[in-house]
C-alpha cells in the first residue's frame, strides 16, 4: 500500500492492523459496537479502520471535508460509540459540545506494541461498515454491510469481470468514506494486489503523474475526472502501464468514451454500483465493450426493469432499474419513510431509468425524478447532454426540466464553455440548438440555455441536477 508519504508491505500492515486492534480494545469497544472516523485516506487511517472491522467493530469513515452541521448529522444517524479523528478535524469538531466521545487518531509509537487481542470472532454475516450514499438528490442515507457483501464484492465483480490479480497496481482518486473508492481498496487486499492511496492523486495533473510514477494497472474513476485529465493533457506514455480503465458514479458520455480512446487507445469499462448494494451491479466487460451501454449484470445480480405500476417492461422499453442481489440490505439506517421506498421483497430500487436491448446490455437514460415530459413523450436530459457535448466548444453541460410561465417542464441546457470559446452567446444558442434538433427528436433540445462557470457537483463528481433546479431554475419565459 502507498500513500502520499510512504509505502508499507503486506506484513508491516498486518503488524499495524494488530497495533490499532490493542487501541481499539483499550478503549472497551467490543463487537458491534460503532464507530465513527473522520480522516483523509492514509496508511495509518486504512489500518485503523481494518482493525475496527477485525475486531468486529461498526466503522463508519466519514468525509472530512463536509460541514460540521453536515458532519453531525451523519453523526446522528449512525449513533456512534467512539468517534475517531485526526487532529486537524477534531480541533475543529470538538469545539461542538454534542461530538463529546471523540478522541484523537491514535499517534503511533516507533516501535509499536503487539499482543494478543482477545475478541468475538466475527461471520460473514456481522455487519463491518456503514457508508453514507451521495447525496446526488439531496440528503445522504447511511448503509450498513456485512463482512460477506466485501467477499462477494470481490469474487462477483473484481474477479469474475475484471480479473484482478496480484500483479496489479490499483490506483482510484476516490476517497475510502465512498463505496467506489472503498472497493478499489478492499480489492487490492483481497487479490494480493499493490494499492495507491486516494491521497497522491487529487488534481488531474497529479492523477496522471501517480499513474506514470507507479505504473498503474488499474485505475477506477468517474467520467469528471476522464474529462478534466484530456482537458490537461498527457502523453501517451504517461499513462502506457494501464491495463484497465473503469468508470461509475455517474454516466459515462459516448463523447467522453470516444475521445478518451481517440487520446489513449484504451477503452474505458463502464458499470453502474450503489452504495446499498456496494458492488457495481451492471458493467462492460474488457473484451466486449458497447459505447454508450451500462453493460450487462455482473454475476450474483438480477436486474428487472418495471414500469411505475411495479411490472416488468418489454424489451427496448424505459422503466425503473430494480436490483437483487447477494450485497442486498434490507434498508436504510434509522430512515423508515426512504426504506419502505427503495427496498421491497429482495428488491432495491435504484431510481434510475432504464431500457434492456435483446442482447443483454443497458442503457442509461437518467433518474426518476428527472426526466422531462414534453408534448407526452418522456426525454432524457442524457440524451441531449451526450448530443451538445459533441460541440467543440461546450467543455460541461447539465440539463433538468424547468418550469415555463405557463407551468409547462421544458428542457433547460446550462452549458460550460471552453476558455478559448470567443464567439457570442445568441450565436451558440443557435448552434446548440439547430444541432440538437437536426440529430435527435423533435422535442429533444434544450428550450432554454444559460452559460454558467461551473457545474454542481457531489464530492465524487456526480451532477447535481436538484442544485442546477434550485439555484438557476426559475420560471422561464
Amino acid at each position: 500500500m502507498i500513500d502520499d508519504t510512504s509505502s508499507i508491505t503486506y506484513g508491516k500492515l498486518s503488524n499495524l492492523v494488530v497495533y490499532y486492534s490493542l487501541f481499539l480494545v483499550s478503549k472497551d469497544l467490543i463487537q458491534g459496537n460503532k464507530m465513527t472516523m473522520i480522516a483523509d485516506d492514509s496508511i495509518d487511517s486504512i489500518a485503523l479502520l481494518l482493525a475496527g472491522m477485525r475486531n468486529g467493530l461498526i466503522m463508519c469513515p466519514l468525509n472530512p471535508r463536509l460541514s460540521n452541521q453536515k458532519i453531525i448529522d451523519c453523526i446522528d444517524t449512525f449513533d456512534p460509540n467512539l468517534i475517531v479523528a485526526e487532529d486537524q478535524y477534531f480541533d475543529n469538531l470538538s469545539k461542538d459540545n454534542k461530538l463529546n466521545l471523540m478522541t484523537r487518531f491514535p499517534a503511533l509509537s516507533s516501535e509499536p506494541k503487539h499482543g494478543p487481542i482477545h475478541c468475538e470472532p466475527v461471520t460473514q454475516t456481522t455487519p463491518s461498515l456503514c457508508l453514507f450514499t451521495s447525496g446526488t438528490t439531496g440528503k445522504p442515507s447511511a448503509v450498513l454491510h456485512r463482512h460477506k457483501d466485501i467477499l462477494l464484492t470481490n469474487q462477483n465483480y473484481m474477479t469474475k469481470v475484471l480479473a484482478i490479480n496480484s500483479n496489479d497496481i490499483i490506483f482510484s482518486p476516490s476517497k475510502s468514506f465512498f463505496a467506489y473508492g472503498f472497493n478499489s481498496i478492499h480489492s487490492a487486499l483481497f487479490n494480493g494486489a499493490t494499492c495507491i492511496l486516494s491521497s497522491l492523486g487529487k488534481k488531474p495533473l497529479e492523477i496522471i503523474s501517480t499513474i506514470k510514477k507507479f505504473r498503474a494497472t488499474v485505475f477506477f474513476s468517474v467520467p469528471t475526472i476522464y474529462n478534466m485529465m484530456i482537458e490537461k493533457g498527457f502523453n501517451n506514455q504517461d499513462l502506457e502501464s494501464l491495463r484497465l480503465c473503469i468508470s461509475a458514479g455517474e454516466n459515462l458520455p459516448k463523447t467522453l468514451y470516444r475521445k478518451w480512446f481517440t487520446s489513449t487507445k484504451k477503452p474505458i469499462i463502464d458499470g453502474i454500483g450503489t452504495t446499498e448494494l456496494m458492488s457495481t451491479v451492471i458493467s462492460n466487460r474488457p473484451s466486449n465493450i458497447l459505447p454508450g451501454s451500462t453493460g450487462k449484470i455482473v454475476p450474483g445480480f438480477e436486474a428487472e426493469i418495471r414500469d411505475s405500476s411495479g411490472k416488468s417492461v418489454a424489451i427496448g422499453g424505459i422503466g425503473n432499474l430494480w436490483i437483487k442481489g447477494q450485497t442486498y440490505p434490507d434498508s436504510y439506517l434509522n430512515n423508515h419513510s426512504a426504506s419502505i421506498k427503495r427496498f421491497k421483497d429482495g428488491w432495491f430500487n435504484t431510481n434510475d431509468l432504464f431500457s434492456r436491448n435483446s442482447a443483454g446490455y443497458f442503457f442509461y437514460v437518467g433518474r426518476v425524478n428527472e426526466v422531462i415530459k414534453v408534448g407526452g413523450q418522456w426525454i432524457s436530459p442524457i440524451q441531449i447532454e451526450d448530443k451538445i457535448a459533441e460541440l467543440p466548444f461546450v467543455r460541461e453541460v447539465g440539463v433538468v426540466g424547468i418550469k415555463t410561465e405557463n407551468s409547462l417542464l421544458r428542457p433547460k441546457a446550462f452549458i460550460v464553455l471552453e476558455a478559448d470559446c470567443k464567439s457570442k452567446y445568441l450565436d451558440l444558442i443557435i448552434k446548440i440548438k439547430n444541432h440538437c434538433k437536426k440529430n435527435l427528436s423533435s422535442s429533444e433540445y434544450p428550450h432554454f440555455i444559460e452559460f454558467i462557470p461551473n457545474l454542481p457537483r457531489t464530492a465524487t463528481g456526480k451532477l447535481q441536477r436538484f442544485a442546477l433546479s434550485k439555484k438557476f431554475g426559475g420560471e422561464q419565459k
